[in-house]
């Protein structure tokens, strides 16, 4: 076999796995002491080239190794980002929907100012709250007044002298 056959079948690239081509030598004792100079040489750089196709080979295999660690570490940086992301897009729905319910309830209000103001008494909704309340405490007061004049009213012409009550009884 020539040199250039040698190294053609030393490694073989297929796909993405390197094979090694050249065998592993294997010696017993009886075949060493049986071997010639020579052939001893041959069989040294046979399990040379062997040995270089299998540090090829763990290279090959430790850069694919770090390829799929760098793989890995980005999926679960994707994975996390996708995590943050959901969460986000969860709150920013939840707003959505706090909005659109305040958008609702300012939408009912404004339709009750506009049956307010249809009826007159929007100058009620306009009062300052500190005044309004003392109109309603005003309110308030007047009412009670109100009632007890006409308890007292009532109590009054209940005792009032009439000529009917002076009539004999029969």
């Amino acid at each position: 076999m020539s040199m250039d056959e040698e190294e053609g079948e030393e490694e073989e690239q297929g796909g993405e796995e390197v094979r090694c081509a050249v065998e592993q030598v294997h010696l017993t004792a009886d075949q060493l002491a049986a071997l010639s100079k020579e052939e001893l040489r041959e069989k040294w750089l046979q399990q040379e080239k062997y040995l270089e196709g299998v540090h090829t080979r763990m290279e090959a295999l430790e850069r694919e190794v770090e390829e799929l660690r760098g793989a890995r570490e980005s999926e679960e940086r994707v994975k996390g980002q996708l995590a943050e992301l959901q969460r986000k897009e969860q709150y920013h729905i939840m707003r959505l929907s706090c909005k659109e319910h305040e958008l609702q309830e300012m939408g009912v209000q404004v339709q009750e100012l506009k049956n307010i103001s249809a009826s007159g008494s929007l100058k009620h909704c306009l009062l300052d709250p500190a005044v309004n309340l003392l109109f309603e405490r005003l309110k308030r007061d007047l009412d009670s007044a109100r009632t007890k004049m006409e308890e007292t009213q009532n109590e009054l012409s209940a005792w009032k002298f009439t000529p009917d009550r002076c009539a004999p009884r029969a």
